[in-house]
């Protein structure tokens, strides 16, 4: 492993730092939206994005439901 360039990947793909560059320059994957008229921004919440407070729980059953052997298999189920 060159130590080197790994740390430099860790360095260049935090959060923060991905955050700033889609702030200063766009970001393609960006997605628009139609009802606020703008992109919304890709790196958008980062640690506050936890699943359990932006899913409801209709949502979550549907995601089980489609992808059960593929959570079981990665021992989310």
């Amino acid at each position: 492993i060159d130590y080197q360039k790994f740390n430099k990947a860790l360095d260049t793909t935090k959060f923060k730092i991905l955050k700033k560059r889609e702030n200063e320059g766009g970001f393609l994957e960006a997605m628009f939206s139609e009802e606020k008229g703008r992109k919304i921004p890709f790196f958008n919440l980062g640690f506050e994005n936890n699943w359990k407070n932006n899913l409801s729980n209709e949502a979550v059953k549907e995601i089980e439901y489609r992808f059960e052997k593929e959570m079981k298999e990665l021992n989310y189920l």
